[in-house]
């Protein structure tokens, strides 16, 4: 060890959404293609699970999502976010009617009513809104509590799906 940093990952380019990491990384070996890797297990607040080689970065392929301009102090800016696209996110990226609880129908029809009040959210970082932006996956995904990994690799995380509203 010489105390120099050999990599790092930036998930998130801008935090307009509030989806830093909530908990600490956890540091496992798993079986990746027949091979043992050192890795490092970083789950974020919208559900995405960053399998990271502890030497040379991710394992598996991230994508750039969301290229959405928009005015922010007052100079022009491409909003990128690298997102893995394994292993699979731990909880829904947008809430849709889909999403809406079953509780009893009441609820579901209130809640409903209250989506349609809503400009469309079209993908995890559509910019908010002034007519009020549904807000999903920044209090929920991983939990502050931490998560654990046992010793077959299997991680265990207490996901909250909790969707809110601005407006």
């Amino acid at each position: 060890m010489t105390g120099v940093r050999k990599w790092h990952h930036q998930a998130i380019h801008h935090d307009l959404w509030d989806r830093d990491f909530p908990i600490p990384p956890n540091l496992t070996t798993i079986d990746f293609n027949g091979q043992k890797r050192d890795v490092v297990v970083q789950v974020g607040k919208d559900g995405y699970v960053y399998v990271l080689d502890r030497d040379s970065r991710t394992l598996f392929p991230l994508e750039e999502r969301s290229g959405l301009p928009m005015v922010c102090l007052a100079n022009i800016h491409t909003l990128c976010n690298l997102c893995p696209v394994k292993p699979k996110s731990l909880m829904p990226q947008i809430f849709t009617e889909g999403e809406i609880t079953n509780i009893s129908p009441e609820s579901h029809e209130f809640v409903k009513n209250r989506l349609k009040e809503f400009p469309p959210t079209t993908d995890q970082f559509t910019p908010p809104s002034s007519k009020g932006t549904i807000l999903f996956g920044y209090s929920g995904g991983a939990e502050w509590g931490g998560n654990a990994i046992d010793p077959e690799g299997i991680l265990y995380q207490n996901v909250n799906i909790a969707p809110g509203s601005s407006g």
